[in-house]
């Protein structure tokens, strides 16, 4: 049975890059995003999924919203979490819309990793 590893913030440019080496290693990623219904954002992601037939599986997920990783990291071994609030232009407050929401997502990505028994691994790159 090959390992599953779950990589927050699927979408975004570290995560798609090691979505891209984790699949072709062979390894099962559990990805999750925002939303779903954001076709073209998830672009990448989804001729991943082509080019890697099940082999990735998205979800959506919140990181403000506590235990909304539970299912995308439910029989992994290991969380990559790459997920992190990112603003093209400056914040007009950077507390509350980056820091905060960064430092919350890591504890809420944290807890779920706490009610995850399989995971033995976190990687943390925000």
């Amino acid at each position: 049975m090959r390992k599953k590893i779950l990589v927050t913030g699927a979408s975004g440019y570290l995560a798609a890059w090691i979505v891209r080496e984790l699949l072709a290693k062979g390894y099962i990623v559990h990805g999750t995003v925002r939303t779903l219904s954001d076709r073209e954002k998830l672009q990448h992601l989804f001729r991943l999924q082509h080019q890697f037939p099940n082999q990735l599986k998205l979800f959506t997920a919140d990181l403000l919203v506590p235990y909304s990783f539970d299912d995308a990291m439910s029989g992994c071994s290991m969380v990559i979490h790459t997920a992190s609030p990112y603003f093209l232009e400056k914040p007009e407050n950077f507390q509350e819309q980056l820091l905060l929401p960064a430092v919350d997502g890591t504890l809420n990505v944290l807890t779920s990793v706490e009610r995850t028994r399989e995971v033995t691994r976190v990687i943390i790159t925000s």
